[in-house]
């Protein structure tokens, strides 16, 4: 789908969009502005990290740094440029990165946009916040978002190689994106689930002992898995030996903030703190266990209720893919999933929600009434809790205090609701009826089926020939034997 079909018509929905854009540039400027400042943001961190790449050095010796070695080397190019001018280069990678991914959103909802044009600004709007969060912090989110976009549509292309490969890339950026290796299995895009398997292997492993050499790969690696991978898996005491708080938006996050008298912000122990109980951190970590497994389930289940038939594809000639919906809602739920149970995902990381909202506000509900509306009210509230974390709204300090009181999470668990509910719709009732099944015929319309009348005069005439002939029913065989003979 072309660019221009993805821009409204109406000229109103044109200028608002281009009002909104024009927001996400500044976030992207004030982002620059921000980086430039004495202490610098994310990116500081980044490039530092880089720079020890090509200086012979263990990027995961610079303080702060926490992702795989393959991201340090795959951003080690950035780091030949100046501080100042790498900085420019990877917020306009960033916003590029961000509009291409909405670019792919809108595409995989397809022709169901045209009847709701106002969703190409709407969706970029609900999740302002989170970009300006991710442009402001010069953070990595938008890229990843966009490589998870880019497998969706590819493999909604049956291009498994090149799905696999944007989710293999997304893996060493972040780690985070190779969960979606699960979704496909749950899909039953067994190629492409293997595939990215290989490729995220691929992309982690080949670029990092190119560079780094063996000895230092290695190194790099298991300080990583060391003081990174395995307090998050541990989690309880062993988190909290190596991190003061623990950081992000996601289930285990919130749980230690609301069951555990641990800080709630960066500032650690002199910082605030928001529990409701004060249980012992490693009796959480096996509330987050338990909770987690819950999810899971609740994701295979809806998974497997909800992904598509074997054999049922695309219609030829028909508007758009009868499952595109279905599939849409399918990665949607990956998503948000995958933002819920993923560690130490921060408020930049939930600007991945553009897809699971473009998804809730292009299609409508197939639903009935009690559940429509709950679907509803669920989305709304995620969109208006996500914007109320933002500080030009309520202030610093109230916003402040709804991040510490886990809003975002609360936002995060009633998209996830509100995109269950629909998979759950669209596994009881099938897909749309805007798109019948493809081994189904279709029926020519009534006006285009002849009368019954019709049909019987057309009998008639086309026997004409026949009786003119002298010949009775049954044709010549029938009048042979009763005697008859052509004149």
């Amino acid at each position: 789908m072309g660019l221009r079909r993805l821009i409204p018509r109406s000229t109103l929905h044109r200028a608002i969009l281009c009002g909104t854009l024009l927001l996400f540039v500044l976030f992207a400027l004030r982002g620059v502005r921000r980086g430039l400042r004495a202490g610098g943001n994310d990116f500081t961190i980044y490039y530092e990290s880089a720079r020890q790449v090509l200086e012979g050095g263990d990027p995961l010796s610079i303080p702060g740094s926490i992702y795989l070695p393959s991201f340090d080397v795959l951003l080690a190019p950035l780091a030949l440029l100046p501080y100042a001018a790498a900085l420019w280069v990877w917020q306009a990678v960033g916003l590029a990165a961000l509009l291409w991914g909405w670019k792919r959103c809108l595409e995989l909802v397809g022709p169901a946009l045209e009847r709701r044009p106002w969703v190409s600004w709407a969706a970029l709007l609900a999740v302002a916040r989170l970009a300006d969060s991710n442009f402001a912090y010069g953070q990595v989110n938008t890229l990843t978002f966009a490589l998870v976009a880019e497998a969706g549509f590819r493999l909604r292309e049956h291009r498994h190689g090149a799905s696999a490969a944007a989710l293999g890339l997304g893996a060493a950026l972040k780690i985070v994106p190779g969960a979606f290796c699960l979704w496909l299995f749950l899909r039953g895009a067994w190629r492409a689930a293997l595939l990215s398997v290989l490729a995220a292997a691929l992309w982690i492993l080949v670029p990092t002992f190119a560079v780094l050499g063996n000895e230092r790969a290695v190194d790099s690696f298991a300080r990583w898995g060391r003081d990174v991978l395995a307090p998050a898996v541990h989690g309880g005491t062993r988190l909290f030996e190596a991190r003061e708080y623990a950081p992000g938006q996601s289930l285990a996050a919130a749980c230690y903030r609301l069951l555990s008298a641990t800080p709630s912000t960066s500032r650690g122990q002199e910082g605030p703190r928001a529990n409701l109980l004060d249980l012992s951190v490693d009796t959480t970590h096996g509330i987050v266990l338990a909770l987690s497994a819950v999810h899971l389930c609740l994701w295979v289940v809806l998974a497997l209720r909800a992904r598509p038939r074997p054999g049922s594809g695309t219609r030829p000639g028909r508007e758009g893919d009868r499952h595109g919906e279905r599939d849409m809602f399918l990665l949607a739920l990956a998503v948000t999933m995958v933002l819920v149970l993923a560690p130490m995902v921060h408020k930049a990381h939930l600007v991945w929600l553009l897809l699971p909202y473009s998804a809730l506000m292009c299609f409508p509900s197939r639903l009935p009434g009690r559940a429509r509306t709950a679907r509803d009210i669920f989305f709304w509230v995620s969109v208006g809790l996500m914007g109320l974390s933002a500080p030009a709204l309520l202030g610093d300090r109230l916003a402040s205090w709804l991040l510490e009181r886990n809003i975002l999470f609360l936002g995060l668990e009633c998209a996830l609701i509100a995109v269950g509910l629909e998979l759950w719709g669209l596994g009881r009732n099938g897909p749309s009826l805007e798109h019948p099944p493809s081994d189904t015929p279709e029926r020519p319309p009534e006006a285009a089926r002849p009368h019954a009348s019709e049909e019987v005069r057309r009998t008639q005439v086309d026997r004409l020939p026949a009786l003119a002939l002298g010949r009775g029913p049954g044709g010549a065989a029938a009048d042979a034997e009763r005697g008859l003979h052509p004149r």
